[in-house]
């Protein structure tokens, strides 16, 4: 018998990190980065962190999500 930790093995496989970045600029002024990550855990939980470089653009960071939406 080995050691072997196939219940740690199968989580980890089942664990999947998905890091997006994204440049949202609505101003000559503001460029704001966007970081979303995402965590999916063998037990579907998610977990989303946003960061944003600038403060100002984290206060005006809804009208950057409307241009993107507009902008291809």
């Amino acid at each position: 018998m080995s050691s072997f930790n196939f219940r740690a093995y199968a989580n980890m496989l089942h664990t999947k990190t998905h890091t997006h970045t994204r440049r949202y600029t609505y101003t000559r002024a503001c460029t704001c980065t966007h970081t979303h990550a995402h965590t999916r855990m063998h037990t579907h939980a998610c977990t989303h962190t946003h960061a944003h470089t600038n403060t100002r653009c984290a206060v005006s960071f809804a009208q950057a999500q409307e241009q993107a939406r507009t902008v291809p």
